[in-house]
């Protein structure tokens, strides 16, 4: 997905005097993984807010609710595992 790159900040990445354009699936995937449901006024049941399940076991509802965020996101994934706590999404 092609569209506004942002820095590491959120802030817009400019190329000269236009708006910086590439592929944006990470940054989204990552935006959406750290959203609570409804900060994305367009779409109220987007975010995951996994800072809510950083100390909660990983399981399949996890899983789940990953994957139906960032299919709703627009968000092409093949996989998403978990090894301890750390949560490994493949995007597509």
């Amino acid at each position: 997905m092609t569209g506004i790159l942002t820095d590491d900040n959120g802030q817009i990445l400019f190329s000269g005097h236009d708006f910086a354009l590439g592929e944006i699936s990470t940054q989204t995937a990552q935006a959406i993984m750290e959203a609570q449901p409804g900060e994305f006024k367009s779409s109220p049941l987007l975010g995951v807010g996994i800072a809510k399940y950083l100390k909660s076991p990983k399981n399949q509802k996890l899983k789940n609710t990953i994957r139906d965020n960032m299919r709703l996101g627009l968000i092409e994934i093949s996989s998403v595992d978990f090894d301890g706590d750390n949560i490994l999404i493949k995007l597509k």
